[in-house]
């Protein structure tokens, strides 16, 4: 069961990132598209930062945050107990910081 729950995660995960690539090689976008183009933009930079995480930190991310589990749900797909995936979620969370900057927040 797990496995198949990891493999639901990899695709959705995967299936975003390609979405996620497709809008930012658009055209330029119109002067009121601006905002618009700049969330898309650190959105992706959330991306390639969450793929730079280690594979059990990402699991963490994505069934917590992209998935919305509960943490007692996310421990039981990772197999673990919920006080490890909350400090996995802090240790993923402060190596985001660093790699995005403060202005991530």
């Amino acid at each position: 069961m797990v496995a198949i729950a990891v493999t639901h995660v990899r695709r959705f995960h995967q299936r975003h990132h390609d979405q996620r690539l497709g809008e930012i090689s658009e055209p330029d976008a119109a002067p009121a598209q601006a905002d618009h183009s700049a969330g898309i933009a650190r959105r992706h930079d959330l991306q390639l930062a969450i793929e730079q995480l280690p594979e059990r930190q990402q699991l963490a991310v994505t069934l917590s945050y992209f998935l919305d589990l509960p943490e007692s749900e996310v421990a039981a797909v990772m197999g673990c107990r919920p006080g490890t995936v909350k400090s996995t979620l802090a240790a993923a969370r402060a190596a985001l910081l660093k790699h995005l900057g403060a202005e991530y927040r």
